[in-house]
């Protein structure tokens, strides 16, 4: 789950590895089967961050239930 309990603890170490990035960030949401307005404000900030460095940010595994929402964020 990507929600406000799991968040704060995924915050800093995820936008970390996005500045250390380099060429593209994929993130792998197959797991993912609930997500909140904290998760998806940690995937704002990561796409953010990816924009800020001119960085591909892309999403996969997106869940059905998800699409809509993350639809809203493009």
């Amino acid at each position: 789950e990507l929600d406000s309990s799991r968040v704060a603890e995924l915050w800093d170490p995820l936008s970390g590895v996005v500045e250390e990035t380099v060429g593209a960030f994929i993130a792998d949401l197959s797991r993912v089967t609930r997500c909140d307005g904290a998760g998806f404000a940690l995937l704002f900030h990561l796409k953010m961050l990816a924009g800020r460095r001119k960085m591909e940010f892309r999403l996969e595994g997106i869940s059905e239930s998800l699409k809509p929402v993350l639809a809203l964020y493009e």
